[in-house]
């Protein structure tokens, strides 16, 4: 049975990564400190020199760094110089520690603060779904009437609850990267197209079909082995979307499961949509301010 983390203190989850394998005290000297927001998709993170507290300090010199598993559209400030600043050469590293962090939390989205004493990195503190967007690929929400009621406060838990359960029905895999349809991004809801993307992510496919749509979409970098690799799960996964797909009879989760038929299978059905009509934007992080 999985812990409810929700009911954690900030202290208890310091205790419980402890206890499962993640370093939380014992660095000899704090060479870089910084802060990070983290999901299964990316890292935005911010790092000074010294102590985490020196970030706090008017006029210090901090930098920072967005880095995606999803490729450079998602990425800033990665290619840096690393002679001027040498901590860019592992920064990779960190975060590979990032993401193993928030694996002990069921991969939930989490904001981190930790150190790097040369030898290795420590969480110094952790606090589960922040309130913080994301640098993510957003839509309009009518851009795929998914549903015919507007989007607003009184519903988007409840259609992104029922989002979630039909992914969890296709595979439950799916919910580990913890990425909501909608969300409300500068007092304006969109649909988070980064959720396709973390299936597309995950099954390794090629990702033709966001090129239908006016090439206004980004497309992930194809990758021969996890493709090959993943043909079984595929298979799987389509078997499983089309037989939810006849079988649902709730209308927004139907709207749902055809437009991820769609997202995977290189556009089939394309008439369904007005293509032509869809705006992009990659909305702007938190973590440069």
């Amino acid at each position: 049975m999985k812990p409810k983390f929700e009911k954690f203190s900030e202290d208890e989850l310091l205790i419980f990564a402890n206890e499962n394998g993640i370093k939380t005290h014992g660095y000899d000297k704090e060479v870089v400190s910084g802060i990070s927001y983290v999901r299964k998709l990316s890292s935005e993170i911010k790092w000074i020199d010294g102590s985490i507290e020196n970030l706090s300090k008017p006029n210090s010199a901090k930098n920072y760094s967005i880095l995606s598993k999803l490729g450079n559209p998602w990425q800033t400030n990665w290619n840096l110089n690393a002679e001027e600043i040498p901590f860019t050469l592992i920064i990779t590293e960190l975060q590979y520690f990032l993401e193993l962090c928030i694996s002990k939390f069921n991969f939930s989205p989490a904001y981190i603060e930790w150190t790097w004493d040369r030898n290795n990195f420590y969480l110094l503190k952790i606090k589960l779904f922040p309130e913080y967007n994301f640098k993510r690929l957003l839509i309009p929400t009518n851009s795929f009437k998914l549903t015919e009621t507007e989007i607003d406060k009184s519903n988007i838990a409840l259609l992104n609850s029922k989002a979630n359960e039909v992914l969890n029905e296709i595979d439950e895999n799916i919910s580990i990267f913890n990425e909501p349809l909608y969300i409300n991004y500068n007092n304006n809801y969109f649909i988070n197209f980064d959720l396709f993307y973390s299936i597309i992510f995950f099954l390794g496919i090629k990702c033709k079909s966001l090129t239908l749509l006016n090439n206004k979409f980004p497309v992930i970098k194809f990758k021969l082995t996890s493709f090959l690799l993943k043909t079984n799960l595929r298979n799987s996964f389509n078997k499983k979307l089309n037989t939810c797909i006849k079988t649902e009879r709730d209308n927004f989760k139907l709207n749902f499961l055809n437009l991820i038929k769609f997202i995977v299978s290189n556009g089939e059905n394309n008439q369904r949509y007005d293509l032509k009509k869809i705006e992009v934007i990659l909305s702007d992080s938190e973590i440069s301010k």
